[in-house]
């Protein structure tokens, strides 16, 4: 499914509210329902839909309407299985399967009586056990009724409230709107299938490890000259040194192997088609935002950051003598840097187009298989003493943050999405056969976890201080360098100025705010101009002013908007009518010239606009109207007349053709 196709379905769902509602209740019905609710990512939608209630696609009162007639209806159907099976239940599936979570649902319910099945609507681990087990152990009728709807009428409007909340930022901020919410969507559904995967893998393999070391020990036993390698892995009495060298080596040519055949790929080949549609895909949805925050987790897998982290945490197993520990923690940044620096060696495979500066990252590089390594083998070290409950906590934790680089270096451009998959693989293979052999010999010699205070304010020390240096890198430059044009200032007056764009691109694609003027100048040539006719530079925005009552309309911030994943160079601001709305003029560069004789300036393009304020609660925001002819007439009222060339009919609207005549003939600065 493309990006623009969940605009396409949030716009279909708008136009059948029954529909929708009755997709909220079904959602909120399973998010209720007994043990499914564990399977379904009921929260991860009722957010979608909160977010979905603010950006003006669903109705509020339908919405949450849906969303607590569900839950009631969800808790009803757990409590009448519990009342109609009682005892019976550990003998029914699914229950019958899940034995633990039974006996902590009814623990819990002894703890707090009725209330449970109030705190059960937002206790994770419970939430959809609990009314089976009023049910079970015979909580009368009329109670559960009335503490069930009190409990869904306080479940429906605050399970809403996050996405509503994140819904009323891209309403504020509606020019990225689909970029973020469509964004937002993606790594959502990406960390809960992740969740979900380690979850049923974690609680699959736990119970069956130790059996399954067993047959491969007496299966060593029968084949002592195949055993061998094996031997030496898993078995305690068995030295793992040589072992793990050996499958070191063998992962070294393993990953060479592996990276000379993907040289050999047919450039038509399904990899490679795949590659090109995730990262034009992704390139589409780039805004300043999120820039910033993929920026900071793809930092979290730089070789420096791992390589301190690494060796703090080898500091801390060194002074508690447990050499065994600190040795595999070497070995897992090691190897993998060995596999890179090999790969990088013997090939010079380039990522997606990237500016000098990050000439060091590409691929081959160990951005993906060196963090999945180094977090996945502290994970293994960690949760080794910690409580079992916990233990799927840290692979999940994990499993996220290797999840996150490997997305953030996606989105940045940096990796196909072929080397995220293949070093995240790679790394895999390593942290299974280190994780093996670690566990079998460490013995019963536990790691002081009570002392882990000291290496994790290190950590976040860490976590602010290298993020921060790198930011001064800037961002890697999108595929490929963007060519400059040169037009004579006739061709751009009789057509060259259809060849721009029209609207601002985004996601949306519903054309709602046209560029309606174009102007000819350097950026000193403007300023000069609209500063004799009273306007003036808006570049702060102070967001406190939103909650100031006080706050006048020209104190409140103004929202930046955004083209092509840029927000405007410019910005100009001028209240000159009754109403106390902004007259605004928003500008980006081209990469157009125009020539005229030997002159030759920038061409810029621009949004007129209208910005109205607008109050929401305790909210006032200022929000852009629709009314473009409007302000592009109130702009030729505020505007040297000799600097407009001609007013163009654009279809929907009316463009502004301007030039200013300055012998000046300078650039602005890039």
């Amino acid at each position: 499914m493309s990006m623009a196709s969940f605009v396409q379905l949030f716009e279909w769902l708008s136009q059948h509210p029954v529909i929708a509602a009755l997709l909220v209740f079904a959602i909120a019905l399973s998010e209720s329902l007994a043990v499914v609710g564990l399977i379904v990512p009921g929260i991860f939608f009722m957010v979608v839909f909160g977010a979905l209630i603010t950006t003006g696609y669903l109705d509020y009162g339908w919405t949450v309407s849906a969303a607590i007639l569900g839950a009631i209806a969800g808790d009803g159907i757990s409590y009448w299985l519990g009342r109609r099976y009682h005892k019976q239940l550990y003998n029914i599936w699914p229950f019958r399967n899940r034995p633990r979570l039974l006996e902590r649902g009814v623990t819990f319910f002894h703890r707090h009586g009725g209330k449970s099945i109030l705190f059960g609507r937002f206790v994770g681990p419970v939430r959809p056990i609990i009314p089976a087990i009023a049910g079970m152990l015979s909580m009368p009728r009329r109670r559960f009724i009335l503490t069930n709807v009190g409990s869904a009428l306080l479940w429906g409007p605050i399970v809403l409230l996050p996405g509503m909340a994140f819904g009323l930022s891209l309403e504020l901020a509606a020019e990225f709107a689909g970029r973020l919410s469509a964004l937002l969507v993606i790594l959502l559904l990406l960390l809960w299938v992740t969740l979900w995967i380690i979850k049923q893998l974690y609680f699959f393999l736990v119970p069956r490890t130790e059996v399954l070391f067993s047959h491969l020990i007496n299966w060593i036993n029968r084949h002592p000259v195949i055993g061998r390698l094996p031997a030496a892995l898993i078995d305690p009495h068995h030295p793992e040194m040589r072992v793990l060298t050996l499958l070191g080596l063998m992962l070294i040519l393993a990953a060479v192997a592996f990276t000379a055949l993907s040289q050999f790929l047919d450039q038509r080949s399904l990899v490679l088609g795949l590659n090109d549609l995730i990262y034009f895909q992704l390139q589409q949805l780039h805004n300043p935002p999120f820039d910033r925050l993929m920026l900071f987790f793809s930092t979290l897998g730089d070789d420096l950051f791992l390589a301190a982290l690494v060796l703090i945490l080898f500091v801390w197993t060194m002074l508690y003598r447990n050499w065994l520990a600190g040795g595999h923690l070497l070995a897992a940044f090691i190897l993998p840097l060995i596999v890179v620096q090999t790969l990088k060696f013997l090939f010079n495979v380039l990522p997606p187009d990237l500016g000098a500066s990050y000439s060091s990252l590409g691929f081959p590089g160990g951005h993906i298989m060196l963090p999945t390594a180094v977090y996945g083998f502290i994970a293994v070290v960690l949760s080794r003493d910690m409580p079992h409950i916990l233990r799927s906590a840290v692979y999940i934790s994990a499993a996220l943050i290797v999840l996150l680089i490997g997305f953030a270096r996606l989105y940045l451009g940096v990796h196909w999405l072929s080397d995220v998959v293949g070093g995240i693989l790679l790394g895999l293979v390593w942290v299974g056969l280190l994780g093996i052999g670690y566990r079998r010999h460490v013995g019963l010699s536990p790691l002081p976890l009570k002392k882990l205070s000291y290496p994790i304010t290190l950590i976040l020390i860490l976590l602010v201080i290298y993020p921060l240096s790198q930011f001064d890198r800037g961002l890697p430059k999108p595929i490929g360098t963007t060519p400059q044009y040169r037009i004579s200032l006739d061709g751009w007056k009789q057509s060259g100025w259809q060849v721009l764009h029209q609207f601002r691109t985004d996601l949306q694609q519903q054309k709602k705010f046209p560029f309606n003027l174009q102007w000819v100048a350097t950026q000193e040539q403007i300023e000069t101009a609209l500063a004799v006719h009273g306007w003036h530079r808006s570049d702060e925005t102070k967001l406190e002013n939103w909650l100031r009552s006080s706050a006048t309309t020209q104190e409140l911030p103004i929202i930046p908007h955004l083209h092509e994943g840029r927000y405007e160079r410019l910005r100009f601001i001028r209240v000159n009518d009754a109403q106390q709305r902004i007259l605004t003029l928003r500008l980006w560069q081209t990469n157009v010239f125009v020539q005229h004789n030997i002159d030759e300036r920038p061409l810029w393009i621009g949004e007129i606009s209208y910005l109205n304020p607008v109050r929401l609660g305790p909210l006032r925001y200022l929000k852009t109207e629709v009314t473009f002819d409007q302000a592009a007439e109130a702009f030729k009222d505020n505007i040297d007349p000799t600097l407009i060339l001609g007013q163009e009919n654009a279809g929907a609207y009316q463009l502004l053709l301007l030039r200013s005549d300055s012998e000046a003939n300078q650039r602005p600065e890039e």
